[in-house]
């Protein structure tokens, strides 16, 4: 075969794979809702049984399997189907569990948004907003379902690294930490648990603090952790040492991020901290997958967001009347950026 052809071949495979991997992705999600890989917890099983048990199609279901098998999520041994180790990630009490994570990202709505990505590049503007005639942020107030299915993604998402992050920062300095919009608190639990001395507050939405009121010991939280209800773009609670604000600046477009910033900074004293935790690039360097998929859903989602520069960064904190104090890698792509008063 000619050489060059052969390498022709060997682009256009590469190329297939990634137009079609959409299918994957779809594949993983059907699988997901009609339960597959939490019925493989108890061990292996024969299509026949896993048919039944699921109620759904046998040659369907063996179709789908077999996708899932050529992407590593399942193997088979004897006839029976087992999930792999990747494919425990996809188990709702798996150590490491992305399942949630997986359903945040595979929901209809960001699905739909992002199939009308050419929209937002056309013009600027969140496809999001213009299919639903809302922001995304004003959705998920109202619709508490979507709301909850964010929190729980986004609480799998941020236990990526914890433990480095919570090791990598000098916490033990401060007696009480202000977790701003913290999710469902895992942040402010792990830095809580790793600190025995400290106090914190949880800050969110009203329905998120509401949902954790419920059973607050099963998230993680003690009677050492306040939870307050509010609105960063109006008012964030007062009295802290340690402001925190982690992996959600970048969600907002720049004079929303200052506004969040100048709100943190009325709430400060002149002891006080104020510790970023975002994802930072160089303007020349090559973007990771995940980041790169975070930029785009932002880019349909939310009116402006998107992954910045460090430079890009700096110009924010430093409009806000903050100045930059320290600057260390968390974990992964994650840098924690601590800032006082100007």
């Amino acid at each position: 075969m000619d050489k060059n052809l052969k390498n022709i071949q060997s682009l256009q495979a590469i190329v297939i794979q990634g137009v079609a991997g959409y299918a994957f992705s779809f594949a993983i999600k059907a699988a997901i809702e009609i339960n597959l890989f939490n019925e493989l917890i108890s061990g292996p099983a024969k299509i026949s049984k896993l048919a039944e048990k699921l109620e759904v199609n046998e040659s369907s279901l063996a179709r789908l399997i077999r996708v899932l098998m050529s992407a590593g999520l399942i193997y088979e041994k004897d006839d029976t189907f087992m999930v792999t180790e990747m494919g425990e990630v996809l188990q709702t009490d798996s150590k490491g569990s992305l399942e949630g994570l997986a359903k945040y990202f595979l929901n209809d709505l960001l699905i739909s948004s992002m199939a009308d990505l050419q929209y937002s590049i056309k013009t600027g503007k969140s496809s999001f907003e213009k299919n639903n005639g809302t922001s995304w942020y004003e959705y998920g107030k109202k619709n508490p379902d979507l709301l909850k299915t964010m929190d729980k993604g986004m609480n799998e998402f941020s236990k990526i690294g914890i433990l480095q992050f919570v090791e990598s920062y000098p916490f033990e300095k401060y007696h009480l930490i202000v977790d701003i919009a913290g999710g469902n608190g895992q942040i402010i639990s792990a830095v809580l648990q790793y600190n025995k001395n400290a106090n914190g507050i949880l800050f969110d939405q009203p329905a998120t603090i509401e949902r954790i009121e419920a059973d607050k010991v099963s998230f993680g939280l003690d009677d050492r952790c306040q939870l307050v209800s509010g609105d960063m773009f109006k008012k964030i609670p007062e009295g802290g040492n340690l402001y925190l604000i982690s992996k959600v600046l970048n969600d907002w477009e720049d004079n929303s991020v200052i506004k969040i910033l100048k709100n943190i900074k009325a709430a400060m004293s002149k002891e006080s901290r104020l510790l970023i935790v975002e994802s930072l690039i160089d303007n020349n360097e090559k973007i990771s997958p995940k980041e790169a998929y975070r930029d785009l859903l932002f880019l349909v989602c939310s009116d402006g967001g998107k992954v910045r520069s460090k430079v890009e960064f700096n110009k924010l904190i430093e409009e806000s009347g903050f100045v930059v104090t320290n600057v260390r890698k968390a974990y992964g792509e994650f840098w924690s950026i601590e800032c006082k008063l100007h």
